[in-house]
C-alpha cells in the first residue's frame, strides 16, 4: 500500500520525464543526463538522510503536509514557464534554468517528506 502512495505524488513523471523536460530547455548530450539523473538522484538523497532522523520527532502529517505544498508550488511554477515560454527557451535561457531549479526543488520536497513517509511506515 505505501508504494501506491509514493507513485501518486507525481515523483515517478518527474524522475522519468526530467531529461526531456531538460531537453526541451536546449540542454543536451551528456549534460542532460547529468543534470536531469545526476544532481537530481543526489538532490533526492541529501534531502532524505536528514529526513529520516526527524521525520518521527516533527510528526508524519506536518512533513507531508510541507512536501505536498512545495511539490505542488514547483509543479505549477515549472507549468505556468513552459505556458509562457515553451515555444521559445532559446531566447529565455534564464526561464529555462528557473524551471530546472524548480524540477530540482520539486524532487528536494519529495525527498524529505512523501519519500521518507510513506516507506518509513
Amino acid at each position: 500500500m505505501s508504494a501506491n502512495r509514493a507513485t501518486g505524488s507525481g515523483i515517478n513523471a518527474i524522475l522519468y520525464y526530467a531529461a526531456f523536460i531538460f531537453q526541451d530547455l536546449g540542454l543536451t548530450g551528456n549534460t542532460t543526463s547529468l543534470l536531469a539523473g545526476g544532481v537530481g538522484g543526489i538532490l533526492l538523497l541529501l534531502a532524505t538522510i536528514p529526513a529520516v532522523l526527524y521525520i518521527d520527532k516533527l510528526g508524519r502529517k506536518p512533513v507531508l503536509i510541507a512536501g505536498a505544498l512545495g511539490m505542488g508550488i514547483c509543479h505549477f511554477i515549472v507549468a505556468a514557464l513552459y505556458g509562457v515560454y515553451g515555444k521559445v527557451w532559446s531566447s529565455h535561457a534564464a526561464a529555462g534554468w528557473v524551471a530546472v531549479v524548480f524540477v530540482w526543488l520539486y524532487e528536494v520536497n519529495f525527498g524529505y517528506s512523501w519519500g521518507v513517509s510513506v516507506w518509513s511506515c
